[in-house]
């Protein structure tokens, strides 16, 4: 049997179950234990002869923080008469892929997804995944952007302009994937389409990332009001644009 577990057990001194099973092996089924929020919270094999070796599974998280878990695997011995058990390290939370759970309630979000669309278009299956809140004193707004970077030079954007035609002088920060898989922001003022985008006088600052696989992901916040007009007052009424795509070689952005 394997499952997924808080470390800090419940009042009642019982372990609560996390996260749902997606995939398994052919040979295992899923159960529905009662002390989990979630279906399918539990793997256990088939009832067979089977000398079972390097199994995979996929696991889901929960969307909110409940502190360190572990998994956790009971394998019975001796013709099931007893069993032993075996437990990994715990386990922190990884803020990635952004959870959408506080979408339309404390934050903006954007997901675009590629053969479905509405509820069936999750954060950890999207090709690009915007979400935007304030930041704690409310002067400012973060930002994370993720998505489907599988290209080298690869790059998620997101534009903000009055102009909802041409772009004229739109504000655009971008997360980028380099050809040596490092992931960085970058900040562009566009003059309007016409025109490639020019690096804006105003550095954003990357507070956290995270690459797994394909999927890239970048945190970075900047404020609402820019000092000198130099950053776009996004307080006022203001069109959003949202951007994939690759860099060329010297830094442009193609979309």
């Amino acid at each position: 049997m394997l499952q997924a577990r808080k470390v800090a057990k419940g009042a009642d001194g019982k372990a609560e179950v996390v996260g749902r099973f997606l995939q398994m092996h052919h040979r295992a089924k899923f159960l529905s234990c009662p002390n989990g929020s979630a279906l399918e919270n539990t793997v256990i094999h088939e009832e067979a002869p089977l000398r079972l070796a390097n199994l995979t599974f996929v696991w889901m998280a929960p969307q909110m923080d409940l502190g360190d878990i572990q998994f956790v695997a009971s394998i019975l011995l001796d013709g099931g008469m007893k069993y032993k058990i075996f437990q990994s390290q715990p386990l922190s939370l990884n803020i990635y892929p952004v959870s959408t759970k506080d979408c339309a309630v404390v934050k903006s979000c954007f997901r675009y997804c590629t053969g479905y669309s509405g509820s069936d278009c999750q954060a950890h299956t999207a090709r690009y995944t915007a979400a935007m809140e304030f930041t704690a004193a409310k002067t400012g707004v973060k930002f994370t952007l993720g998505g489907l970077l599988a290209d080298e030079e690869g790059y998620l954007a997101i534009g903000f302009s009055r102009d909802g035609h041409q772009m004229t002088n739109a504000d655009i920060s971008v997360c980028y994937r380099s050809a040596e898989g490092e992931v960085g922001v970058e900040h562009y003022l566009l003059d309007n389409i016409d025109y490639m985008p020019d690096l804006h006088l105003a550095e954003l600052q990357l507070e956290s990332s995270d690459v797994d696989g394909d999927y890239v992901w970048c945190t970075f916040s900047r404020p609402i009001k820019g000092k000198d007009s130099a950053v776009l007052d996004l307080s006022e009424p203001t069109y959003y644009f949202y951007f994939l795509g690759q860099k060329e070689r010297h830094g442009h952005l193609l979309t």
